[in-house]
């Protein structure tokens, strides 16, 4: 669809979510730092193996838990592991470092979040939303009075019916008279 319509946009549930997506920056610098003391600035990249082969040859031993114990780093090294475990390389890819040092959504992730809170016309009902835009504005015009006057809804359908018109312009226009 080239121009869809938008209908409604979730500003509360868009703002939580970029909330989100910041903490989640601050949580990977945190992360990243935590990533540089452990491997005394070596190691840069998000990548658990990375670590582990790093610390099996600084170290020269092939016991990885028992390294950073020994050193204590043991509770950064878990926090860090934990992280690295339960979030994919495509989810961080999706952060560049700012120019504080801070990760921070990019560009195409913020406009993904935005289209996610944003309720737009399908496209199958763009004719009937126009049509009922247009009715909505003539409703507007009518005096609501006649308009209710003359309104019929049944069970099946709701419409209109002139033919009262004759009638009730009469009682109408009496009512108006000062």
């Amino acid at each position: 669809m080239k121009n869809p319509i938008k209908l409604d946009f979730d500003k509360s549930g868009h703002q939580a979510e970029i909330n989100r997506l910041y903490e989640f920056g601050k949580t990977l610098t945190n992360i990243k730092n935590l990533i540089k003391e452990l491997t005394k600035d070596e190691v840069s990249e998000f990548n658990l193996e990375s670590i582990n082969q790093w610390a099996k040859e600084h170290y020269n031993f092939i016991n990885v838990k028992a390294i950073y114990q020994l050193n204590n780093l043991d509770v950064k090294y878990n926090y860090v592991k934990d992280f690295l475990l339960n979030n994919s390389t495509e989810k961080i890819k999706l952060f560049n470092i700012n120019s504080k040092g801070i990760y921070e959504p990019c560009k195409e992730l913020l406009e993904d979040t935005k289209l996610r809170f944003t309720t737009y016309v399908k496209p199958e009902l763009v004719g009937q939303y126009r049509n009922l835009v247009k009715l909505d504005n003539a409703l507007k015009s009518v005096n609501k009075m006649l308009l209710r006057s003359l309104l019929v809804d049944n069970k099946t359908n709701i419409f209109i019916d002139l033919k009262r018109f004759k009638m009730i312009q009469n009682s109408f226009r009496n009512r108006n008279r000062i």
